[in-house]
């Protein structure tokens, strides 16, 4: 079977490229655990359409998504072309091209542009911003009005990209990915929201160091890894997801932000208390309306009430520790986190399947550490 690389059309004419290009593609930027990155977008878009391109992008060969309904996806790349050119000198032109076709498709006028190179180390930020400074010339040269957003890096961070505005109808942060056989080139069509993401985390009035902070990116990875396959954000609404320890109520708080209705656990009465207050918090705050259950009780005796759909979770880890501890310790605190590995066994048949911890994460993640036939 053929990737979607393969599948896409080598234009010899930049010109013609940026005519010819498919709606229905994008490349994803990956995060820092490229690994669960792509684990993520494997499930809900199928293996068959993701091909990666660098241990920094995949090309996924569908229509591009709502970066913030995944944890693992740094910028959404649309209008994605591949070049047949290899040197910077001739890349650097079709950008320019690119760059022109996107002023003029938009009415001209103000625009604010950056570029931003994935995959290829031998480009230095100095060569970029040479380049960005010719382009203005050009650009102005043609009638157009242009600000250039410097690089300190070869590429932007999300932060430049959103307090710029690059993702507006007329800005474009131009992205090139080099791939093994060429580069590819598109506009960041939508970038991960920082700032969201920090008062979700950091803003939260219930927070408690001891028992674990999980971020809410690796919280959305889980679950869109844990909950059946489907169309992001279709049919979410009827779904139930279920976190049996679900401390400060991380994992229910993303959950109820990609629709589903939330239903959590957790063996200290003031966890739970803490889950209540952040739920109605990020409930408040956001205009949510799916509904929230919360019971305390212990992971191995508890009886759930049904129904609920997929059962996703940061499962007991052991108490905090400051030191090695003694080995005889060690075999107890083995033994109690071991014991709750078996909990799926309570769950009924058709939830089994769903149940994802921290565990299963881990082991995705390491399944694409290993290039495979997936590479391009």
């Amino acid at each position: 079977m053929r990737t979607p690389a393969q599948n896409a059309i080598d234009f010899p004419l930049a010109s013609r490229i940026f005519r010819l290009y498919s709606n229905y593609m994008f490349i994803s930027i990956l995060g820092r655990q490229s690994g669960l990155s792509l684990a993520e977008l494997e499930v809900l878009f199928g293996a068959e359409k993701i091909t990666k391109l660098s241990d920094q992008a995949a090309l996924v060969d569908d229509d591009a998504p709502d970066v913030d309904k995944l944890g693992g996806s740094i910028k959404i790349i649309d209008n994605v072309h591949k070049l047949t050119v290899k040197d910077w000198h001739q890349t650097s032109n079709e950008v320019t091209i690119y760059l022109k076709n996107h002023a003029r498709n938009h009415g001209g006028g103000k625009m604010v542009f950056g570029l931003s190179v994935y995959g290829d180390q031998s480009i230095k930020p100095n060569q970029i911003q040479k380049y960005l400074i010719t382009t203005k010339k050009a650009m102005r040269a043609e009638g157009f009005s242009v600000r250039v957003i410097p690089n300190k890096t070869i590429e932007l961070n999300s932060a430049q990209v959103l307090h710029n505005k690059l993702t507006a109808e007329k800005n474009a942060e131009i992205v090139l990915v080099k791939a093994k056989d060429g580069y590819w080139i598109g506009r960041t069509a939508s970038v991960q929201n920082i700032e969201a993401l920090s008062k979700r985390d950091q803003g939260r009035p219930k927070r408690d160091a001891r028992v674990g902070m999980l971020p809410p990116k690796l919280a959305l990875i889980m679950l869109n890894l844990g909950v059946e396959r489907q169309k992001l954000g279709v049919g979410g609404q009827s779904r139930t997801v279920l976190d049996p320890f679900c401390g400060t109520g991380v994992i229910l708080q993303e959950a109820l932000l990609l629709g589903y209705h939330a239903y959590g656990t957790d063996l200290e009465q003031r966890m739970i208390d803490y889950s209540a207050t952040n739920l109605d918090w990020i409930k408040s705050k956001l205009g949510l309306i799916n509904t929230v259950r919360l019971e305390q009780g212990d992971a191995q005796y508890h009886k759930w009430s049904k129904p609920f759909s997929a059962v996703v979770c940061e499962t007991y880890l052991g108490p905090p520790m400051s030191s090695t501890p003694a080995p005889d310790k060690l075999a107890v605190v083995r033994s109690e986190v071991n014991s709750l590995l078996n909990l799926p066994a309570q769950y009924p048949q058709t939830t089994r399947r769903q149940f994802f911890t921290m565990h299963s994460c881990s082991c995705l993640a390491r399944r694409w550490q290993n290039p495979s036939s997936k590479s391009s």
